[in-house]
């Protein structure tokens, strides 16, 4: 019965009517991810559950000024919007998932590896700021200061100061890109 709900679940969220109209996998990985065109939502849902367990919004973006990447050129970019995770599968790698599809999503939709992002504190009452957990998987920022008041609280695990911006605009360097990225590292960027 169990596995029925999660077929349902996972055909409903393919946009198929049947299991028989979906290929058949060898073997079922951890998570299948679910991209809908017209909202530029993906979502990362469970095999074993059928469960969303995160959700991203993002989408290929022209940037036109020195906002995030140094250049005098105008470039594009993979824009993350917003990032969620379900608050009972945090610290289960659900997040970095999605960043790392935001990553392979910028060389494929013609960012060239670049991914950028707003990390802002939406209240007060947030267990950590998204700034921490951005700046843990790679992502700085043009304000030096904020990044280097994050460094210092993630060194001696202190939480963000009060007098801290609500809003850093954050960016992955392209060299941290093309050194984790293991698919794309033969290819020039």
């Amino acid at each position: 019965m169990h596995s029925i709900k999660v077929n349902r679940r996972i055909t409903n969220l393919m946009g198929k009517r049947s299991i028989l109209e979906v290929k058949p996998i060898k073997e079922l990985p951890e998570y299948l991810i679910y991209f809908n065109r017209r909202t530029s939502n993906y979502d990362l849902i469970s095999t074993a559950t059928g469960e969303r367990l995160g959700k991203m919004c993002a989408r290929p973006e022209a940037i036109y000024d020195n906002t995030y990447y140094k250049t005098n050129k105008p470039y594009s970019s993979f824009y993350i919007s917003s990032l969620w995770v379900d608050p009972k599968h945090r610290r289960e790698g659900v997040g970095k998932s999605l960043v790392n599809l935001a990553k392979i999503e910028s060389f494929r939709r013609g960012g060239d590896g670049r991914v950028h992002l707003i990390a802002q504190k939406l209240n007060s009452q947030e267990e950590k700021p998204p700034q921490i957990f951005y700046r843990k998987l790679g992502f700085t920022s043009q304000y030096t200061w904020d990044i280097s008041t994050i460094d210092r609280c993630i060194l001696n695990n202190e939480e963000l100061p009060k007098n801290m911006r609500w809003i850093t605009p954050m960016f992955l360097p392209l060299k941290k890109i093309c050194e984790n990225c293991h698919i794309f590292r033969s290819k020039k960027i």
